[in-house]
């Protein structure tokens, strides 16, 4: 689930800086409109499935075994509070920067997190 999580967050990254780098020229479907919706949408869906994740390890025990998990835990956490954020400056009228910092930060826990999960477990 992790994986998936972080996947989807990188497609929707991925379509706004296609549209925010090139245009039209490199990606000529991407409207405005699209790239939001594409980006929202696929990447809270990633912060739901990181969250989901976080919330078994959690419930399970086991979510704080290891460094690793405990990052991605954290990480998964910051996420929704960044989330929460971007949405309600979404619903006022605006972008709300602290809430694309906090999505990132979390970004960088959970795909570090990730990371040396995988390294752990090829050297048990």
């Amino acid at each position: 689930m992790i994986w998936v999580g972080l996947g989807a967050q990188l497609v929707g990254v991925a379509a706004q800086a296609a549209f925010h780098v090139g245009g039209d020229a490199v990606a000529p479907l991407l409207t405005e409109a699209r790239t939001s919706v594409i980006d929202h949408v696929v990447s809270n869906l990633g912060v739901a499935c990181l969250a989901w994740q976080a919330g078994r390890w959690i419930r399970s025990g086991a979510g704080w075994v290891t460094l690793a998990r405990r990052a991605m835990v954290v990480g998964a956490a910051v996420q929704v509070a960044g989330a929460l954020v971007d949405a309600v400056g979404h619903v006022r009228g605006g972008e709300q920067p602290l809430g694309f910092a906090a999505i990132g930060v979390g970004y960088v826990l959970v795909a570090g997190g990730a990371i040396g999960s995988l390294r752990t477990e090829r050297r048990d």
